[in-house]
């Protein structure tokens, strides 16, 4: 048995070689070709949320502005009403 074991070490070197390395390869082949395109698309995704995020952001500002305009139009049309026609006393 020793003997057919040191006849044929090169190669169950090999073959052990193999089978520690082969995990690692077929390992780094998935990383390449799978899994890094899988997260530059996500990537890309996260990138058009972003860009709507700030749009958003830009249409909520917007209406913020627009709302400050018109409670400051609505108190100053108060101001002249009163100033026109003041408050009748109530009986």
């Amino acid at each position: 048995m020793r003997d057919r074991i040191r006849r044929n070490a090169t190669v169950i070197g090999a073959i052990a070689g193999t089978a520690t390395l082969a995990p690692t390869i077929v390992g780094s082949l998935l990383y390449l070709v799978v899994t890094k395109p899988m997260n530059q698309r996500f990537d890309a995704v996260d990138q058009r949320f972003d860009a709507v995020n700030q749009r958003f952001k830009s249409v909520d500002r917007r209406f913020d502005d627009l709302e400050k305009r018109m409670e400051q139009d609505f108190a100053h049309a108060k101001e002249v009403r009163e100033q026109f026609y003041p408050p009748q006393p109530t009986l």
